[in-house]
């Protein structure tokens, strides 16, 4: 069935984000449909996806025939959605209106696309109910990324999906404010599927007194002439270089802000200054003309008085999959980035080695060499504050556990009491188990019992809510 536009014309093509929808009784309008190729299909919309608001403004305050004038507009322009999928927290998405084809969907009884809404339309049975959680199981195994240069003791720990892989190392740099350098893949050999961790790095910019090349160690910072501000262009300049080059060439289609993201890095900065964050979803053709998509989280602080703008990345993630398969996989990228939980011995001599940094560089020997002198001069301070920010940990767990659910978007906290910690795990599941080898498995069954079968002792883990306790 063409839908007809309400100047009765019949749109094969228009300017807008590419959409089919229909209202529900709650007031909100769910996706029926999403144009291949348009500016939704690229941010990750579905079918089954609520728009909860545009440009800021609630939906339910809408006429049905308002909302084209808004979806609507000159190519090139923006619109800014919220969009709410199934069991996951609302998210912000900037698009670009593009000349789309119409969606349409099939045997739909008076469907409303994107410039032309049917007021008179009533919801589909069933349209206004959420499709079920993804079908199946989800194991998760423990792992660590040990480092040689601290007694090779576990940095940190994290969850893998069973079947994927992980690898990574830690690079210390004594003469750097960011003293450490992670790396940290983890990646489905099967569909190619991965998450990764991005180097993080001090900056500083300021007008110097004499001529000053861009690139330079300046007092552990790397000197940038001027703070870069937009965050798709701090990604071009600093990690598509190297640790993203397969993005050389990649189209930016979606920029999600997160300004929860942006108070919790402010919290833990603890000064004065400003924080901007923001998930960009680019798309791009890999070695095999494949169209794959990629999610960077990137989050900036910036600081500083007197004409001296000091900077540093506080979130640096990537996830990408080929497209279509991103969202599909969003509980377990989830689940890994929520469980990297870093060992307060390591988080310490990582402290008092930036603490010692510029008596490393007055000294004139190898960089393992001045990192084992700092290490051991600070070797009871280390002792200590790791005791400390263990007792820290424990009492600010709530706190800790309910910025994480906020900043993370779609995770909820669950205690595993085998290892007596808490897990940042995908919501709207019906299971949630963990054994005594330190396994976890998630299930959208509520029968479903891994001790069936299995010659391990599986336990429910228990749901924990800062926010009742």
């Amino acid at each position: 069935m063409m839908v007809r536009s309400a100047d009765g014309a019949e749109p094969s093509e228009y300017v807008g984000v590419g959409i089919v929808y229909q209202r529900t009784p709650d007031g909100f309008f769910r996706v029926e449909a999403v144009a291949p190729g348009g500016p939704a299909e690229r941010a990750g919309v579905h079918a089954g996806d609520r728009l909860v608001a545009v440009n800021n403004s609630d939906v339910r305050e809408l006429e049905a025939d308002d909302l084209p004038k808004l979806l609507r507009g000159q190519e090139g322009t923006q619109v800014n959605l919220r969009i709410q999928s199934p069991n996951e927290q609302p998210r912000e998405l900037e698009l670009t209106r593009r000349k789309v084809t119409a969606a349409k969907v099939p045997d739909a009884p008076a469907p409303a696309d994107d410039p032309a809404p049917n007021p008179g339309a009533q919801p589909r049975p069933g349209t206004d109910t959420p499709p079920a959680v993804p079908q199946g199981v989800i194991k998760f195994s423990q792992r660590s990324l040990r480092d040689p240069a601290v007694r090779n003791i576990d940095a940190f720990r994290f969850l893998v999906p069973e079947g994927w892989q992980a690898g990574g190392k830690i690079d210390w740099y004594p003469t750097m404010l960011q003293v450490t350098q992670v790396q940290l893949r983890i990646a489905d050999p099967k569909t190619g599927v991965s998450i990764q961790l991005l180097p993080r790095q001090n900056f500083t910019s300021f007008d110097p007194p004499v001529p000053m090349q861009d690139g330079v160690n300046h007092n552990g910072k790397i000197f940038v002439s001027r703070p870069i501000t937009d965050l798709p262009t701090f990604v071009k300049v600093f990690w598509v270089p190297n640790a993203l080059k397969h993005l050389a060439n990649a189209e930016l289609v979606a920029r999600t802000p997160l300004p929860k993201a942006e108070a919790e890095m402010m919290r833990q900065f603890g000064g004065p200054g400003r924080a901007i964050a923001a998930k960009l979803r680019y798309q791009f053709e890999n070695d095999d003309h494949k169209v794959w998509e990629e999610d960077v989280t990137v989050g900036i602080i910036y600081s500083g008085q007197q004409g001296i703008v000091n900077w540093q990345t506080a979130a640096a993630t990537s996830a990408r999959a080929p497209k279509g398969q991103l969202d599909a996989q969003r509980a377990k990228i989830a689940a890994v980035e929520g469980s990297i939980d870093f060992n307060p011995e390591w988080s310490a001599t990582n402290f008092y080695t930036r603490q010692g940094w510029l008596e490393v560089l007055r000294i004139s020997i190898s960089q393992d060499e001045a990192m084992g002198r700092i290490q051991t001069k600070y070797i009871n301070e280390i002792h200590q504050l790791s005791e400390q920010m263990q007792r820290d940990r424990t009492e600010h767990a709530d706190k800790i556990a309910e910025s994480r659910r906020e900043v993370l978007g779609g995770v909820e906290t669950y205690h595993d009491a085998y290892s007596d910690r808490d897990y940042y795990m995908p919501a709207g599941w019906k299971g949630y188990w963990t054994d005594n080898k330190g396994e976890l498995v998630i299930s959208d069954q509520q029968t479903y019992d891994p001790n069936v079968g299995s010659t391990l002792q599986w336990t429910r883990m228990d749901r924990r809510d800062p926010m009742e306790r």
